[in-house]
């Protein structure tokens, strides 16, 4: 074992060469906060854009070319096989040996390639190539949402003014406690004191809301929502009419033609209608609209609570 700034490391043979390794990603955070996440933009430029400079590190982060030099030599000290450096541009370049250093979950990876690296500022992409994703118009008020999670916070009731497609418009007291974003809309779970369910409300249908300093009464809690609380499993193969079932298997990550995933049964309605699949019990739906069949669907009973 070897100490290095502190951390504990490991070293290890790759193609008879002697690599620095972080035994575990947990050891990264004895580094100071600010230090980790320059770290890890250098990774994540390494790994998705190809390369990384001290300009680029000065530029995104506002710090000194001291600081920035500090940081590539720590870089280099614990992955010294990752970068190659070229004096034409005086770049990082990404080398053949790279092996990251931090785990870059691909949901945030594909997020900041198309809207820049950052903690949840508004920041200008390094990355020029050609990432798009599909129109997204439907996004609740901010004040809305920063109400609400408040109010789930603090454990208060809401009094909102609501629009529901069923009903029109009501004034009604809820008990939320968690925010949810099913695929198409944000919503907020919550007991709705009128009905006297939990039921799912759309944020973008609140037309105004009051957060009261009333406190949750523990039959409207988050533990007594039963549909929240218990968990089913989806049993997904690709639909059995399809021609070919590979690229379904492929896509879902499936294992010997199925993909098992564990999900709250208020929210398996939801997950099952944004990905089109056939819930029918004999896979009758057209698989050409319908890629992906609930193999289980007979064992599965879950409902979508909109109002």
């Amino acid at each position: 074992m070897l100490a290095v700034i502190g951390l504990s490391v490991r070293v290890e043979a790759n193609n008879n060469k002697m690599l620095l390794k972080v035994k575990t990603l947990q050891d990264l955070t004895q580094i100071q906060y600010a230090q980790r996440e320059r770290l890890a933009f250098i990774d994540y430029c390494l790994e998705y854009i190809g390369k990384v400079s001290r300009k680029s590190l000065v530029k995104h982060f506002n710090v000194g070319p001291a600081s920035c030099s500090r940081d590539f030599r720590l870089y280099h000290s614990l992955v010294p096989g990752n970068t190659s450096f070229q004096h034409s541009d005086k770049s990082y370049y990404r080398s053949k040996s790279f092996s990251p250093l931090f785990e870059h979950k691909p949901s945030r990876v594909l997020f900041s390639l198309m809207h820049g690296f950052g903690d949840g500022f508004s920041t200008q992409s390094a990355y020029g190539g050609g990432l798009s994703e599909t129109v997204q118009f439907i996004f609740p008020n901010p004040e809305t949402m920063g109400a609400l999670t408040r109010a789930i916070t603090a454990r208060f009731e809401v009094e909102l003014n609501y629009w529901s497609c069923r009903s029109g418009r009501s004034k009604r007291l809820i008990a939320p406690h968690s925010v949810v974003n099913n695929g198409q809309h944000w919503l907020v779970r919550a007991f709705d004191y009128k009905t006297k369910h939990f039921k799912d409300f759309v944020c973008k249908r609140i037309e105004s809301l009051r957060v009261l300093e009333s406190r949750i009464s523990n039959d409207a809690g988050k533990e007594r929502d039963e549909e929240w609380t218990r968990t089913v499993t989806l049993e997904l193969v690709p639909h059995p009419k399809l021609k070919h079932s590979k690229p379904i298997e492929m896509e879902l990550d499936m294992s010997k033609g199925k993909r098992e995933i564990q999900i709250r049964a208020a929210l398996a309605g939801y997950s099952l209608q944004f990905w089109n699949v056939d819930c029918s019990l004999d896979a009758s739906m057209d698989a050409e609209q319908h890629h992906i069949w609930l193999k289980n669907s007979k064992d599965i009973n879950v409902k979508i609570d909109l109002e």
